[in-house]
């Protein structure tokens, strides 16, 4: 065992732990009445794994998502000497086309200014991140939550992904607010891009 990671030790054991909690992410979205399903690792609909390349970490599973602006939510893992820390991206699939650079945003929360008073947020990028900006609504959704989110947009793909880098514990399952969140990024996303068919 020495040298080993215990994932490496007991892949099976984490193999159910990572199915068992995607089953009950995929459960707790329907209990909010979303309409969700837990896609099957070789599903047509999954995002190819070549997409994922330039992210850390390991995917654990893909929800497909209808009736909102996004389209899937994938939960990822990604191991550190401290222990397992949990990330959610969502995917909002768009003909992103030339439009790569215009679609890519990241929100700035600086913590304090020259007075040592907390400043407000900020969204720095292309168009995308000029739209969220102007959205006064959704700056005053997000300032309660120490969200981090970054928009990437691929110009060799036709998805967008949304992701919340805020580091989450295993069972910290999405919460209506944060849905509508995501849901409303998703919307700017799909005022520039329309959606890839």
């Amino acid at each position: 065992m020495a040298g080993k990671k215990i994932e490496q030790v007991f892949p099976r054991l984490f193999r159910d732990r990572d199915a068992s909690l995607c089953d009950s992410y995929c459960e707790n979205l329907r209990s909010l009445g979303v309409q969700a399903v837990l896609l099957d690792k070789v599903s047509p609909e999954q995002i190819p794994h070549s997409f994922w390349e330039w992210v850390p970490g390991k995917k654990l599973g893909s929800i497909k998502i209808e009736g909102r602006n996004f389209q899937q939510l994938v939960l990822w893992r990604y191991d550190t000497k401290g222990g397992p820390r949990y990330f959610q991206h969502y995917i909002v699939h768009a003909t992103v086309g030339e439009n790569e650079e215009d679609l890519n945003a990241r929100q700035i929360r600086p913590l304090f200014n020259s007075k040592r008073k907390p400043q407000e947020f900020t969204w720095k990028g292309g168009l995308l991140a000029e739209s969220l900006n102007s959205d006064l609504d959704l700056k005053e959704r997000l300032e309660p939550y120490p969200l981090h989110i970054h928009v990437t947009a691929k110009k060799r793909f036709q998805y967008v992904l949304i992701e919340n880098r805020t580091t989450l514990a295993r069972n910290d399952y999405p919460h209506p607010e944060l849905l509508d969140i995501i849901d409303r990024i998703a919307n700017h996303v799909r005022r520039i891009a329309p959606p890839s068919l």
